[in-house]
């Protein structure tokens, strides 16, 4: 999971610094398909680390020390997480130059929306422990949050790459 910034951050910057950036535009997609293909590839990629996982999350389960329910929202949160991590870094790529500094504000903006997420997620829980509902859990709630956090970027960079 800490490499899927580095992925995505590096999408279009690469293209840059290769001087292959040409190229991409003689292809003939749209600028939306660059995006979302640059943005596709760096979570399938992202995703492929995530599904190593699952011999071990497999163990676990069958030797009774997790539940199906934590095994979906551990899934949950992790996809959602690398969806935010994949849209800020694609974003950083076409606003940056150097790609050091695309990866730097995206772990910065990664590890802020991470501590929004933290908190959002305990103002919740303390509200459900003083009202007696029942909490939904901590995985869930933040998996939302992230699944918000790239539903709003991955757009936002679309219309922001449309512009230059």
């Amino acid at each position: 999971m800490v490499a899927a910034p580095a992925y995505a951050a590096g999408a279009f910057i690469r293209e840059r610094e290769w001087r292959t950036f040409d190229l991409l535009v003689s292809v003939g997609l749209s600028r939306f398909e660059w995006v979302l293909g640059k943005g596709a590839a760096a979570f399938a990629r992202t995703l492929a680390g995530v599904a190593a996982l699952l011999p071990a999350w497999a163990a676990a389960m069958a030797l009774g020390g997790v539940s199906g329910a934590e095994f979906a929202y551990h899934g949950i949160f992790l996809a959602s997480f690398a969806a935010a991590a994949v849209a800020l870094g694609v974003l950083q790529s076409m606003l940056l130059r150097s790609y050091v500094l695309a990866l730097l504000v995206t772990y910065l903006l990664l590890a802020f929306a991470f501590l929004v997420s933290v908190m959002a997620t305990l103002t919740l829980y303390f509200f459900h422990m003083a009202v007696g509902l029942p909490y939904p859990g901590f995985w869930l709630i933040s998996a939302g949050l992230n699944g918000a956090l790239s539903l709003i970027v991955l757009p936002f960079s679309m219309l922001l790459f449309g512009l230059f």
